[in-house]
Formats: C-alpha cells, structure tokens, sequence
C-alpha cells in the first residue's frame, strides 16, 4: 500500500512538474468573474481577487494594484461585451487572451461597444487563483476605459 501510495504520489509530482494539473480551470470564467464583479460595484470583493503583485498596462502606462482599483471604481461600466476567449495554463499560472468592449451612455444616447484586445494573467494562490497582470490593447485614440 505505501508502495502505491508513493507511486501516485511520484506521478502527481511529476505531471505538474510538466505543467499538467488535475484540476482544469475556466479563464474564461475567472476573466467574467473579474468584469461582473467590477460591473456590480462589489470593490472589496473585487480588491481580495488582485494579487498584491498586481501590474495592468493601458495606454497611458503601467499602473499597480492601489492604482488600478482607483481607476476602476471612477468608471461606470454596467454593460459591456466580451468575447474571442484563448486560454492557456502552465503550473499554477493562467493566461486569458480575449475582446473586451465597454457600452456607454453619451448624452442620453446608447453607444456601440469599442472592442479592445485584453489578456488577464492569474495566478493560484493558498486563497485560490488571484489577478496577477492585464494588459489593454488600444487601437483607437480615447484610449478607452481602463480596465
């Protein structure tokens, strides 16, 4: 039986020493996560998800975790569209490539949503996975919403 056991456990060991994890994560899901509690203004909860090693990118540069949180609490974007989701993962790290478009409202009137390339990396923590890096790709000269 400890035979066994210690087989197992080599062969855990060494799958994700490779890179392959039992448990298949949804970056999809975690990049939802992330925009649905931001949308709903939940900034406690969405505070606890960003790893004190936070970086995001935009287009008027680099900020940190203080910063971003800052950002996003000046900005309302209760409806927006995302999409063209590609995930990989190695070990404990996630990276979500996807389209990010943000809907607003401008003098009453309902704007179409400007996409913008986004990648999102996580990281799995003790607390379970955690934002570790987003970088905004701005293809258009407002510069978009930070996010």
């Amino acid at each position: 039986m400890r035979i066994r056991s210690f087989v197992i456990g080599a062969l855990f060991v060494l799958a994700s020493a490779a890179g392959f994890c039992a448990e298949p994560v949804d970056g999809e899901q975690l990049v939802r996560q992330i925009w649905g509690i931001s949308a709903a203004g939940q900034w406690a909860e969405h505070e606890s998800l960003l790893s004190p090693a936070f970086q995001s990118l935009h287009a008027f540069g680099a900020v940190d975790k203080a910063r971003e949180m800052e950002l996003l609490q000046k900005v309302d974007f209760k409806e927006f569209e995302l999409s063209d989701f590609k995930t990989t993962r190695l070990d404990n790290v996630v990276i979500v490539t996807y389209s990010a478009g943000v809907i607003e409202t401008i003098r009453g009137e309902r704007q179409t949503a400007r996409h913008a390339p986004r990648m999102s990396i996580f990281i799995m923590t003790d607390t379970g996975w955690q934002w570790l890096a987003h970088a905004v790709i701005q293809t258009d000269k407002h510069g978009g919403a930070p996010h």
